[in-house]
């Protein structure tokens, strides 16, 4: 028994996992280090959660992998081809979440995450400069670092593990949305691995946030 367990703790996956793990327990506790009034603990917290999944990851890939992180989808790829997606994706998300804004009020109840951007327009901005550097790091970590990192031992299976973990993320908001989260963790996980790059992610994942937002602040109002 103790062998197995060592030969498992001797391999490669077996530290990237724990490692993510640990991140992702330790932002679930620590989303923020209180240096901000209450007020603006959200843009805190998103900022930090931003900077340590964008962070931890390069390091964790030049101390304890020793691999180039740059691999690990942060190139763009095959840019002329995740182009095209990414203004399909953006057409297509932009009609469902003009439709769901309206038809589901959860979401007007749930968004934005930062209430002081319903009532001022730079509040508004400063929300969505913010959030859209927390997706930057959300994506790197998910649809770049474990994607890609993961992609080496299971192959295109890496899409669906890096899945669960972004479905989870999504528990406590609008119903909907987490279990739209499953569909639209493993398209992206895909979409990354066949363009080589974590970048159309990032800007279809932003694209959805901050226009759930405005749909809400904006449109329906």
């Amino acid at each position: 028994m103790l062998r197995q367990l060592l030969r498992t703790l001797s391999e490669r996956e077996t530290w990237i996992l724990l490692y993510a793990t640990a991140l992702l327990c330790f932002l679930s506790y620590h989303p923020s280090f209180g240096l901000l009034p209450s007020d603006c603990r959200p843009l805190e917290a998103w900022a930090t959660k931003g900077l340590l999944l964008l962070a931890t990851p390069l390091l964790f890939s030049l101390l304890v992998l020793r691999e180039d992180p740059r691999q690990f989808g942060l190139g763009m790829g095959d840019a002329r081809s995740w182009a095209k997606w990414l203004a399909l994706f953006i057409a297509v998300m932009a009609a469902a979440i003009l439709v769901a804004s309206k038809v589901d009020r959860s979401f007007a109840a749930y968004y934005p995450l930062y209430w002081p951007a319903r009532w001022s327009h730079g509040e508004f901005l400063l929300h969505a400069a913010v959030y859209a550097f927390y997706m930057f790091g959300w994506e790197y970590f998910l649809r770049g670092f474990l994607l890609f990192s993961l992609e080496k031992r299971f192959g295109s299976f890496a899409a669906v593990l890096q899945m669960v973990p972004f479905a989870f993320s999504h528990v406590g908001k609008p119903e909907l949305e987490t279990y739209s989260s499953i569909a639209g963790g493993l398209i992206l996980g895909v979409l990354a691995l066949r363009t080589r790059s974590m970048w159309p992610c990032f800007l279809i994942h932003a694209f959805i946030a901050i226009w759930m937002d405005v749909c809400v602040v904006y449109v329906w109002r």
